[in-house]
């Protein structure tokens, strides 16, 4: 259901890196690693500098459960190939 999400929001504006980073991670998460890897290079182009060490400094809340998506977030960007930095 993420990807579909996503997908709409990238339809909407694809100039947006970060929802290129969910949907890989998301991709990722539910084993289609060659669209993740895809998805990872199109964010790669538009924020060159991205890193999951970045994506996890400066969490939006300090609510554990947020957290604990923030990091299984975190870790399909890593099984995508974002770089850890």
């Amino acid at each position: 259901e993420a990807v579909t999400w996503i997908r709409q929001s990238l339809d909407v504006n694809r100039n947006y890196p970060v929802a290129h980073f969910h949907l890989a991670a998301a991709l990722a998460l539910t084993g289609r690693l060659p669209e993740a890897q895809a998805a990872v290079k199109d964010g790669l182009v538009l924020d060159p500098y991205f890193t999951c060490r970045r994506f996890l400094a400066n969490p939006m809340s300090d609510n554990p459960t947020f957290l604990a998506a923030e990091k299984r977030v975190a870790d399909g960007m890593r099984a995508a190939g974002v770089p850890e930095g």
